[in-house]
Formats: structure tokens, C-alpha cells, sequence
């Protein structure tokens, strides 16, 4: 029988590590709007801005810019979390991998995750849901370092991740524990990404019985359900423009056709910690480059089928969002 996992996994474990280090839970979560109890209640989950403010506030009450490596060294802290125990019995780490990517929503919201396995550089793209450099640095450091450290015994001591690279500029003190990763990070980036070691993927890791894992599993995707549901209207907005993504609709044509006023959805939007025009980019943004690295049609017909007016228009889209230009993304 599979017991009841532990929700929210990740922002437990960071206050639970931090009160056992001393600080009081009055001092971490001054300010964030989330108290000790909702964190102890197992069917609450935070939202994106809650995550950051929580985060933001755990950096500068501990005022360790690096707390990613410390939370990561405690790791026991974990045991009875469902996703890790799902991904620890998948068979093979590259079966793992589809499964991190697959259930990283019940994990954290701090991070999109999208395996790019089959490339000539395989790698995991890190899209930051949070705005702050630091709390990004911590989010994408975390997860990394988790993913990591998950498959070490398996192989044998070796690293799974080659080098982490990322869209933020370094903090201060990064020269003195970079040694601590196990792996270069880069800085300055214009995305981020971790990159794995190919090799690697088809070891074998530990596997459950066929019946465990299936009871694992269907856990993990009623989680992964329940997630996607309290996403509620941003998971609404980003299915309708999916679908009208080559001539998407305004905010009030959009807002008309969920029955609310266009400032409601806007609110609404906010309290999520995300606006219309975001969840535009980001669908366009995630087709582009499905587009481009598909080698389909040329750079004009991608931003035409995209909603975009003109080539030009496309061009200075994809460069704010990637730092590299469509022409630059598909010969990487």
C-alpha cells in the first residue's frame, strides 16, 4: 500500500530544513501569505508567485545566495515524497527522465521542464516561471543538482549532468562553491538548460514490481490531474491559444469567449503570477522552436503560421525571448 505523499514536496522540505537549522517559521514566512499550517496540509499547493516569495524570502533570511546545495544535502528530507519515489523505481534513467519531465508540475511550479533528449547535445530546458535572478539561480540550481544526485549510486559515483547553463548573470560568491556542483555552470546564457551525458541513459536503476509501479504511477497522474485543474484559467488561456496560435485572439475576445470581462481575466491572470501577453509568448515561443529544430518550412512561413504580420515581427519576437534569432536557433 502506497501512503499518502507529502504536498507540497519542495517548499516543505525547504522550511523543515531551515527550521532544523534554527530559524524561526514566523521569520520565514513573514510577508510571503502563506503560513506554517498550509504548508503541514497536504492537498494545499502554491502557487508561482507564492513559490517566489517564499524562496526570495528563505534567501535573504538565511542569507545564503547558494541554499540550492544545502537543501539538496538533505536529502532524507524527501523519502516519502511520491515523484521521487515514482522516478528513483523507474528501471533505466531514461525512462526516469520522461517521468521528471512528465511529473515536475507535482514537484514544483518554480520551473517548466522539456526533455530535448534526442538532439546531438541532449538536454533539459529550464523555463523559469519566476522573475527574480536569484530565486531563478535557486530554482534551476535545485533542480539540477536533485537530478543529479538522484542517479549517483547508480552510476557508480559518475555525474549524469555534463554542465548547467543558464540565463542569469552569476552571484556573488558563485566562485567559491563552484567546486560543490560536480559540474560546470555557465552564466550569461541565453536559456537555461541542463545538459546530460548521453551514455548514461540506458543504465539500469532499481525498478519495483510491476503492480508497485503501476499504483505509483496512477498516483502520480491523479497529482498531475489535480495540479493541471488548479491551474484553472491559465491552464484554459494556454489550451485556447494553443489552438488559435497561427491568429489568437485578443484579451477581450478571449475573456468574451470565458464568459468575464477582460479585466476579470486580467486579475485573475495576475493572481497566478501571469498575464495574457506571457502565456501568448510562451505557446508561441514553445511552437517556434518545436518548428525550427523540426527543419519545417522556412523562417517566414514558422512566423506566419505563428500570428505574426511579418517576418521582422517574428524575428524580434524570438530574439527577446531566446537572445538568438530564429536563423541562429535552428543551425545550434
Amino acid at each position: 500500500m502506497i501512503g499518502k505523499p507529502q504536498l507540497p514536496s519542495f517548499p516543505r522540505v525547504l522550511l523543515q530544513m531551515l527550521l532544523r537549522d534554527g530559524y524561526s517559521a514566523e521569520s520565514l514566512l513573514s510577508g510571503t501569505g502563506i503560513s506554517e499550517v498550509d504548508l503541514e496540509d497536504e492537498t494545499f499547493r502554491l502557487g508561482v508567485e507564492q513559490h517566489e516569495r517564499f524562496i526570495t524570502r528563505a534567501l535573504n533570511v538565511s542569507g545564503n545566495t547558494h541554499l540550492s546545495l544545502e537543501v539538496v544535502r538533505n536529502a532524507e528530507l524527501f523519502q516519502s515524497n511520491l515523484f521521487l519515489i515514482t522516478v528513483s523505481n523507474s528501471g533505466s534513467i531514461a525512462r526516469a527522465l520522461q517521468w521528471i519531465e512528465r511529473y515536475s508540475t507535482i514537484y514544483t511550479r518554480t520551473l517548466t521542464v522539456t526533455n530535448e533528449l534526442s538532439s546531438a547535445a541532449p538536454s533539459v530546458l529550464l523555463e523559469p516561471q519566476v522573475r527574480g535572478p536569484l530565486v531563478i539561480y535557486f530554482a534551476t540550481t535545485a533542480f539540477t543538482l536533485f537530478v543529479d544526485s538522484m542517479f549517483r549510486d547508480a552510476l557508480g559515483g559518475a555525474h549524469l549532468v555534463e554542465r548547467l547553463e543558464l540565463a542569469v548573470a552569476e552571484p556573488e560568491g558563485f566562485a567559491s562553491v563552484k567546486d560543490q556542483f560536480g559540474f560546470a555552470v555557465i552564466f550569461h546564457c541565453h536559456e537555461s538548460r541542463m545538459f546530460l551525458v548521453e551514455s548514461l541513459f540506458a543504465t539500469p536503476i532499481r525498478q519495483a514490481d510491476p503492480q508497485t509501479i503501476r499504483l505509483l504511477t496512477e498516483s502520480c497522474e491523479r497529482q498531475l490531474e489535480e495540479a493541471r485543474l488548479e491551474e484553472g484559467i491559465v491552464g484554459e488561456v494556454t489550451a485556447l491559444l494553443i489552438e488559435h496560435v497561427s491568429s489568437p485572439p485578443k484579451l477581450d475576445e478571449a475573456a468574451s469567449m470565458f464568459h468575464t470581462s477582460s479585466r476579470s481575466l486580467r486579475r485573475r491572470l495576475s493572481e497566478q503570477g501571469t498575464s495574457f501577453q506571457q502565456i501568448l509568448d510562451s505557446v508561441r515561443r514553445e511552437a517556434a522552436r518545436r518548428l525550427l529544430k523540426g527543419g519545417r518550412g522556412s523562417i517566414a512561413s514558422i512566423g506566419y503560421e505563428l500570428g505574426f504580420d511579418s517576418p521582422s515581427h517574428f524575428n524580434r519576437a524570438f530574439k527577446r525571448w531566446t537572445g538568438l534569432t530564429p536563423t541562429q536557433y535552428r543551425a545550434a
